[in-house]
C-alpha cells in the first residue's frame, strides 16, 4: 500500500475520533487516497446524475425539490463517512435548501425561481463549510472570503483528484472489482459518445443509420456531459478540499485604527445627513412645506429614488467598515448611532416615496421588490445597530438568519397574486390599456385573473401561458404544481 494512502488513512481514522481538537492534514498527505476514492467517488456521481437529469433545461419543477434533497443527503453522508459529526449549526440552513427547492415547484415567478436557485447554491456550499469547520464565529466579511476560497480551491483541487484516480487504478485488490467496473463505465461512456459523434460528422451515411436510431443531439449530448462533469468534480473537489482543513481564513485579532480618522469621515456625513432627515420630514412625513412648482408629490416620490437606495447600501458598508477598522470607542458609538438613525430616516423616506408612487402608478414586480427590500434593509440596520454597541453579538449569523427568512417570505408569498389583486381592486375598469401587465403575470395571479370574470383579459391571460397552446412539451418532470393550477381553472372555466 501507498505511503501515502497509509498516512491519509491514519488522517481519516484520527478525526473519525475527534473531539473538539480538529485533525488537520498536509496536501501532501491527502494526495493520492485510495480511501477517499472510494468513500466520495459513488456518491458523487449518483449526486451529478440525479442534479443533471433534474436540472437540464428545467427550472420551476418538482424536481429542483429533488436536487436540493438529494445535494443535502450527498453532504450529510459523505460527511459522515469522512469522521464529521453533523452539528447543530446545520439545521436551520438545512432547512432552508429543502425550503426554497420545495418553492421551485409551487411557483411560476421568473425572478422567484433564480433567486431560489441562487439560494440554493449558497446554501449547499454553506452546508459543506459547516460540515467540515463547526463553531466557527466568524463576520461577514469571513465567512466570505472562506466561500470564495472553498470555491476557488477546489478547482485547484483537481490536481488531487488525479492522484486519486491514479492510485485507484493502480490499485489489483479483488475486492475492488465494482470500483474498476465503474471507473471503467465512467472513461468508456463520454468516449463512447465522443467517438459516436466525431465519426457520425465524418460519414453522412453513418450518421444516418446510428446517430439517427439514437436520436442523438450534438448540443444536447455536449451540454448534458459537461453538466455532469460540473457537478461530479464540483462535489468530489469541493469535498476533497474542504476535507484537508486547511485555514480558510485568519482568525486573529484586526489591527484597530486611530479614531480620528472615523471621526473625520463620519462628521462631515452626519452632518449632511441630519439636514437630508430634516427636509424628509418637512416635505414627506408631516407635509407643511411647498414642493417647488410643477412638481407633483408622485413625481418628487419617484425622483432620486434609485440615489436613496444606493446611499442607504453604502451607509451599510461605512458602518461595518468604521467598527472593522477603528473599533468601538464611545465616540465612535455616538457617531454611528446618530448616523444609523439618519439612515432609519432615509429608509422611512423611501418608504413613503415608494407608497406614493404605487399609489399613482399602480404595483408592479419592481415596486413589489422595492417595498421587500427595504423591510429586510430595515431589519438588518437593526442588528448592526446592536452590533455598535455589543461586540459580542453574533451579526453574521443572525444576518444570515434574516436574510434566509426574508427570501422565504418572498418565495412563499405569490407576489404575482398579491400584484395582481392589488391592481385590480384599484383599477375603475379593465380595459385594452391595462390588460398587458395583468397577461404577463406568472401563472400565481390565475386566481384572480379568472375571478375577474372578463373574458377577453382571461383569454390573453391563458393563450400567453398555456404550454399546450403553444406547443412546448410539458412532462412528469416539468411538474409544477402554480401551472397545473391554472390548467385546472382552465378546465374549470371550459365546463362552465
Amino acid at each position: 500500500m501507498n505511503s501515502n494512502e497509509v498516512n491519509h488513512l491514519g488522517s481519516i481514522n484520527c478525526t473519525q475520533n475527534y473531539t473538539q481538537n480538529y485533525t488537520y492534514a498536509s496536501d501532501t498527505v491527502q494526495k493520492g487516497s485510495l480511501e477517499f476514492f472510494k468513500l466520495v467517488c459513488l456518491p458523487s456521481v449518483l449526486f451529478a446524475l440525479i442534479a443533471t437529469f433534474s436540472r437540464y433545461d428545467n427550472i420551476g419543477s418538482i424536481m429542483d425539490a429533488v436536487w436540493t434533497s438529494s445535494a443535502l443527503v450527498f453532504i450529510l453522508y459523505v460527511s459522515k463517512r469522512l469522521g464529521q459529526k453533523w452539528n447543530r449549526q446545520m439545521i436551520f440552513p438545512a432547512v432552508a435548501l429543502v425550503l426554497f427547492g420545495i418553492s421551485n415547484m409551487l411557483t411560476q415567478n421568473t425572478m422567484i425561481l433564480y433567486m431560489n436557485i441562487l439560494a440554493c447554491k449558497c446554501l449547499i456550499l454553506l452546508l459543506a463549510i459547516l460540515a467540515f469547520y463547526p463553531n466557527r464565529n466568524w463576520q461577514m466579511g469571513q465567512w466570505i472570503v472562506a466561500g470564495v476560497t472553498s470555491v476557488l480551491k477546489s478547482v485547484v483541487t483537481l490536481g488531487d483528484w488525479g492522484a486519486d484516480f491514479a492510485i485507484t487504478v493502480k490499485s489489483r485488490s479483488k475486492k475492488g472489482h465494482a470500483l474498476q467496473i465503474l471507473i471503467g463505465l465512467v472513461i468508456a461512456i463520454p468516449l463512447t459518445i465522443i467517438i459516436l459523434l466525431l465519426l457520425a460528422a465524418a460519414d453522412s451515411v453513418f450518421q444516418t443509420y446510428v446517430i439517427d436510431f439514437f436520436d442523438f443531439d450534438l448540443f444536447t449530448i455536449t451540454y448534458k456531459l459537461l453538466m455532469l462533469s460540473f457537478f461530479y468534480f464540483g462535489s468530489y473537489c469541493g469535498i476533497r478540499f474542504l476535507n484537508k482543513k486547511t485555514e480558510l481564513v485568519k482568525e486573529g485579532e484586526t489591527k484597530q485604527y486611530p479614531a480620528l480618522t472615523a471621526y473625520i469621515i463620519l462628521l462631515p456625513l452626519t452632518f449632511i445627513y441630519l439636514l437630508f432627515s430634516w427636509i424628509q420630514f418637512a416635505y414627506l412625513m408631516i407635509g407643511n412645506m411647498k414642493l417647488p412648482e410643477g412638481v407633483t408629490y408622485s413625481e418628487y416620490a419617484h425622483q432620486g429614488f434609485n440615489q436613496l437606495i444606493v446611499v442607504v447600501v453604502i451607509n451599510l458598508v461605512i458602518v461595518l467598515f468604521t467598527i472593522g477598522v477603528f473599533g468601538r470607542t464611545r465616540g465612535i458609538r455616538a457617531a454611528l448611532t446618530v448616523f444609523t438613525a439618519c439612515t432609519f430616516v432615509m429608509i422611512a423616506s423611501a418608504f413613503v416615496r415608494i407608497f406614493m408612487y404605487i399609489g399613482a402608478y399602480h404595483l408592479t414586480e419592481l415596486r413589489f421588490l422595492v417595498v421587500w427590500g427595504l423591510s429586510m434593509l430595515t431589519l438588518i440596520f437593526a442588528i448592526v445597530l446592536i452590533y455598535v454597541f455589543c461586540e459580542k453579538f453574533q451579526m453574521a449569523r443572525w444576518f444570515f438568519v434574516i436574510t434566509t427568512l426574508g427570501c422565504l417570505v418572498l418565495s412563499y408569498c405569490r407576489m404575482d397574486a398579491i400584484i395582481a389583486r392589488y391592481n385590480i381592486s384599484h383599477m375603475p375598469e379593465l380595459n385594452q390599456d391595462n390588460y398587458e401587465y395583468l397577461v404577463e403575470l406568472s401563472t400565481d395571479a390565475c386566481d384572480e385573473i379568472f375571478a375577474t370574470k372578463n373574458q377577453d383579459l382571461i383569454d390573453l391571460y391563458v393563450l400567453y401561458h398555456d404550454k399546450g397552446a403553444s406547443q412546448m412539451h410539458y412532462t412528469w418532470r416539468m411538474k409544477n404544481f402554480s401551472y397545473d393550477h391554472f390548467k385546472n381553472n382552465i378546465d374549470c372555466s371550459t365546463c362552465m
